[in-house]
């Protein structure tokens, strides 16, 4: 696979920057969010629920919550977070597709989660994000999985 230089750090910081100055910007709060996930930073599942809430049909915040709920090791909820809604690999961004990924192998799906790594453009990734993929494809969850 192509490998990534972009550092999920400094990629959060960033968000954190341009969500604070456009608080109205919801793909802002919303990739912020996500990269704080990204990072492990504790304590945002019952953030990820309170805006999943808000708009129960917006397929990147239910993203977030999937991932949430993975980074929570509730695998089940995390595939969940998705029913009722369509995920089509074209339309999704990478971030969003490398969650669906990881949420698919964490429920055995390896065979769906092969499928749509195989469409994921890991350049776009950062380090962090790539290595949680390759984690949970390899199916023990690796670097992305919750140690208990």
């Amino acid at each position: 696979p192509a490998k990534t230089s972009r550092d999920a750090a400094k990629l959060a910081q960033a968000c954190r920057i341009l969500a604070a100055e456009l608080p109205q910007d919801e793909s802002a709060r919303n990739l912020s969010l996500y990269y704080r996930l990204v990072l492990r930073e504790p304590g945002l599942l019952e953030a990820a629920q309170r805006r999943s809430a808000e708009r129960p049909d917006d397929f990147s915040r239910k993203t977030v919550l999937a991932f949430a709920l993975l980074r929570d090791a509730r695998e089940v909820e995390a595939v969940r977070a998705f029913d009722g809604l369509e995920v089509r690999s074209d339309r999704i961004s990478p971030q969003e597709k490398a969650v669906v990924v990881c949420v698919l192998a964490a429920n055995g799906r390896m065979d769906q989660a092969e499928a749509m790594a195989m469409t994921l453009d890991r350049t776009a990734l950062s380090v962090q994000e790539a290595e949680m993929v390759d984690g949970y494809l390899r199916g023990g969850g690796g670097a992305g999985k919750p140690s208990k």
